[in-house]
């Protein structure tokens, strides 16, 4: 095994671990283990851009690059539109490094912020 497969077995295994770091995250109807960043730099850097009934959500998630490549044919891309949680958001950017992929999302709506999947 190459070092860069054992880093990326080692980062799947402790940082998407549900009882540590995880939470499960329905993406595109594809149930993932991820890390969710709710409250990230995009958000902070665009809250002057708010306007009152109107907030921003701005998340990261991290998942594994295989399981959501197993149920479906190609990451999501810059600019196109994925269903998180049951809500619409944009992809601001998606990249898989070492097996893990970060997926930056936005969206600006009138209701409540972003929502764990219950």
């Amino acid at each position: 095994m190459k070092f860069k497969d054992d880093i990326a077995s080692d980062n799947s295994e402790v940082f998407l671990n549900v009882e540590e770091f995880a939470e499960y995250v329905d993406i595109n109807s594809t149930i993932l283990k991820a890390q969710v960043q709710y409250r990230t730099e995009e958000k902070s850097s665009r809250q002057n851009e708010s306007f009152e009934g109107l907030h921003g959500d701005f998340v990261k998630i991290f998942f594994r690059t295989a399981d959501y490549i197993g149920k479906n044919q190609n990451l999501p891309n810059q600019g196109s539109y994925v269903h998180i949680n049951k809500k619409l958001y944009r992809v601001l950017t998606c990249k898989d490094e070492m097996g893990i992929t970060q997926l930056c999302v936005s969206a600006y709506r009138q209701e409540q912020p972003f929502k764990r999947l219950e």
